[in-house]
């Protein structure tokens, strides 16, 4: 018998136990699974990433429509929408050295290192999900990573040589991208940040510039139409946004006013601490 006082992160825990725990205690929820952007604010203990781990594929698999648990899985073809969850705790963002006083492309290094890690995060979710290693699935993942990731990564600016990659299932394409993700990520903590540090002049960079719209959101979007997966929505479960710094808020609000959402719908939890509801360029997303 488990413990019931032990603590655990939600996303530890097993797909069968959520779907016996999980209570829907905000009122709202049943507003949440829908397509369309959406702030859920609450303060620490009162559900909300409980609420994320109950809508992430394996649970979404175990239920139907409207909740009631099935005695035989869904396929992923067949769920209502498909979620991918990113927990701003677990992923550091909040990087002090990037706050530049607007100086230096403030906002737009922000901007390409938040990209960055939630395209680390969410190819790593793809790779957890469990796609079926069939012959098509590997094919179609194949010519995804050849004719939409890569081309995106170098529209983005990154000239480093990517060498070709026979894959032998689905998963070795999921690691490969993450790789090259990794690889720019160090690149511009390691080879840019750091050489910010005591730094009053403008520093040059000179490496790729990932965007929400340029690149994130083309990444997901060309994924979403690939045969594998469900002609829903993805929803982004970005959780603790109140994490990120006011800049990264900012940030966060465009890609809120882009209006991709019958597309991918973004489902943003805060502890009340968030405040913020401007854009960049200064105008409220309630506009």
């Amino acid at each position: 018998m488990s413990n019931p006082f032990e603590f655990r992160y939600p996303d530890d825990i097993s797909p069968n136990d959520v779907i016996d725990l999980f209570v829907p205690v905000f009122g709202e929820y049943y507003n949440v699974p829908k397509s369309g952007h959406t702030f859920i604010n609450g303060a620490r203990g009162s559900g909300k990433s409980m609420m994320f781990r109950y809508m992430k594929p394996d649970c979404q698999s175990l239920v139907d429509s409207s909740g009631s648990p099935l005695s035989k899985p869904r396929r992923l073809k067949e769920l209502d929408y498909f979620s991918l969850y990113i927990p701003i705790k677990k992923g550091h963002f909040d990087k002090t050295d990037i706050r530049l006083n607007d100086r230096h492309g403030e906002a737009l290094l922000n901007e390409h290192y938040m990209v960055t890690q939630f395209a680390i995060i969410i190819f790593k979710e793809f790779e957890q999900v469990g796609f079926d290693n069939t012959k098509t699935n590997l094919q179609q993942l194949a010519k995804y990573y050849k004719e939409i990731f890569v081309k995106l990564i170098k529209y983005s600016g990154h000239d480093s040589t990517i060498e070709e990659n026979v894959f032998k299932n689905v998963n070795d394409v999921f690691a490969s991208i993450i790789n090259i993700l990794k690889e720019i990520s160090k690149q511009f903590q390691h080879g840019y940040i750091k050489r910010l540090i005591g730094i009053s002049e403008p520093l040059p960079y000179n490496g790729p510039i990932l965007l929400y719209s340029e690149f994130l959101f083309e990444l997901l979007r060309e994924f979403r139409k690939l045969d594998l997966m469900p002609d829903k929505p993805i929803f982004l479960l970005i959780d603790d946004a109140d994490e990120l710094n006011v800049i990264q808020r900012k940030i966060l609000n465009s890609w809120v006013a882009l209006r991709t959402s019958n597309e991918v719908s973004l489902k943003i939890s805060t502890q009340l601490r968030y405040k913020i509801y401007s854009t960049i360029n200064g105008s409220r997303i309630d506009t």
